[in-house]
């Protein structure tokens, strides 16, 4: 959805200048919304895969702490 979003505004901007125009006050308004959707989706991606990707730094600094420590010297 998000990609398909970003494609559509591409070829909005793509066609409008290879016909040498403006916006519309109707293309502006839909493009405006576009911008503002493909946003939020991608606030709300990041909302999504901040918890995720915080446990797999920590995962990997565990890792890597007990790879530096020998069992032994616990």
């Amino acid at each position: 959805s998000y990609m398909l979003k970003i494609e559509v505004i591409k070829t909005l901007e793509q066609n409008l200048r290879l016909q040498s125009e403006t916006l519309s006050a109707e293309d502006h308004t839909r493009k405006q919304k576009l911008v503002q959707k493909i946003l939020a989706d991608d606030g709300e991606i990041r909302n999504l895969l901040y918890p995720v990707m915080h446990r797999i730094t920590d995962m990997i600094f565990d890792a890597q702490l007990h790879a530096r420590i020998p069992p032994d010297a616990i």
